[in-house]
């Protein structure tokens, strides 16, 4: 490993691996640490060694841009980086650069990692874990997490799923997510091993679970699909897989459930520190558009105010421990969806009577075109229901006439035609006339981010692109 500042260039530092299990390196540093590691595996053991020496630490995405990630680490003070990229990263953060050929050789072998071996008593509940948010469109949030609320999220899903220390999780998603960093942790409390794949694709995936008797996994809709498409047959151990991460079709669901996955829905991000919802299987066939009851000890409410004044939906609040304490270094944000011990999550929603929640869509997906509320995902539903249409996103434009136009890009199944003008004919028989939309745009695929959700960024600029 090397160790390099403007003072120290190039110090060279040698890494003790005294099990294979476990990272050793020299660190002194007492401020936050970020972690932007592109081995998978080198990420879970230098979270986990950085962790257990009470340091602070920032989960960054490897694959952003340099520049990105420069912005980022001076707005969250990082003092040094721990990495194993080739970045040349600003003169005034320390760097501990370790040797990823070198890394990847040593625990090529071994994909465990049995966290029996980490005391967690010497965590401390204080320490700050910093999780950029992942939405579908705009700039990453750093949210402010900690061991404590990781802890709290921890134990309101243990009262319902009963982890054990003869599970086997697969760490199936990036630690950079709050999605991934949770599998870890509740491995870690729950004292269960981990299985790390070479990377997240089904083919690695599967050879994990041919191999490890795995009794819990969380996927992407994107995932389980791949996994499903590819005939992948889950292991007889598996007790449940958690759904979640991006909007998904009812189908997908009753694939898994045919197919033996047990899939449960689960509904949450990374302000919730985890899921505070699930739906259960067996719940399904009863409530299918739903994303489950809340967890013990969270509480939700919906809140009707400004875009959906209604009375069937209000905005999707949240009352936890588990909450974040807000976003880094960003006090208007954190007032705005922090209040009160409550957050404010930005799905509009609503709870039945039996206390199961219904997502309707994101308050910034919802287009407001010539005074009418159109929701993407009811558009989507439509579109995806005529034959030959094998995916689709829905944004609003802007547009001087309506204020924002319903535009959609659109996926045809191999060996199917159809035009622009006959698809808003057939959506006639499914759709009000203002949720037609005005535009689409027949594209070869739709683009989605790391975590399955649609970029509705990146669908704005071909829409606009296509005029």
């Amino acid at each position: 490993m090397i160790v390099e500042n403007k003072h120290k260039p190039n110090t060279v530092f040698h890494i003790e691996n005294t099990r294979m299990d476990k990272l050793f390196f020299p660190l002194s540093e007492t401020g936050r640490i970020a972690i932007i590691c592109q081995s998978l595996r080198i990420q879970a053991l230098v979270i986990l060694d950085l962790l257990f020496r009470n340091k602070s630490i920032a989960l960054v995405n490897p694959i952003m841009a340099k520049g990105q990630i420069d912005i980022l680490l001076r707005e969250c003070n990082i003092s040094a980086v721990v990495t194993d990229l080739d970045y040349l990263f600003d003169e005034t953060v320390l760097v501990y650069r370790l040797s990823k050929d070198k890394l990847q050789s040593d625990f090529s072998t071994n994909e465990r990692i049995e966290t029996e071996n980490y005391s967690i008593e010497l965590l401390d509940d204080n320490q700050d874990i910093i999780i950029f948010s992942s939405g579908s469109s705009g700039r990453p949030k750093a949210v402010q997490l900690t061991v404590k609320q990781f802890k709290s999220a921890y134990n309101n899903s243990e009262k319902l799923l009963k982890y054990s220390e003869k599970d086997a999780w697969v760490l199936s998603l990036p630690l950079y997510h709050v999605s991934g960093f949770s599998i870890l942790f509740r491995a870690l409390y729950s004292h269960a091993t981990v299985i790390i794949p070479q990377d997240f694709s089904s083919l690695a995936i599967e050879s994990i679970l041919i191999k490890h008797p795995i009794t819990y996994i969380s996927l992407v809709p994107a995932q389980l699909q791949h996994l499903i498409n590819n005939n992948v047959v889950p292991p007889p151990t598996l007790k449940l897989t958690l759904l979640g991460g991006a909007a998904f079709e009812n189908d997908l669901v009753r694939q898994a459930l045919n197919s033996g996955w047990q899939p449960a829905k689960v509904y949450g991000s990374s302000e919730t520190a985890a899921f505070i919802t699930i739906l259960f299987p067996e719940d399904f066939i009863s409530n299918p558009n739903s994303v489950g009851k809340p967890l013990p000890n969270v509480s939700l409410r919906c809140e009707r105010k400004g875009l959906l004044s209604d009375n069937e939906y209000g905005e999707i609040v949240a009352r936890s421990e588990s909450l974040a304490k807000g976003y880094l270094n960003n006090i208007k944000q954190s007032s705005e969806k922090f209040v009160n011990g409550e957050y404010y999550t930005g799905d509009a929603g609503y709870i039945d009577d039996e206390g199961f929640l219904f997502i309707k869509a994101r308050l910034d997906d919802v287009i407001n075109t010539g005074g009418e509320k159109v929701y993407p995902a009811e558009i989507n539903s439509a579109l995806k229901s005529v034959d030959g249409i094998a995916d689709c996103a829905t944004v609003g434009m802007p547009d001087s006439k309506w204020g924002s136009a319903v535009c959609s890009l659109v996926v045809l199944k191999k060996g199917f035609e159809i035009d622009e003008q006959s698809l808003k004919l057939q959506l006639r028989e499914k759709l009000a006339s203002f949720q037609i939309p005005k535009i689409i745009y027949f594209a070869d695929k739709i683009p989605y981010n790391e975590q399955g959700k649609i970029d509705r960024a990146i669908v704005l600029q071909i829409l606009l692109k296509s005029i």
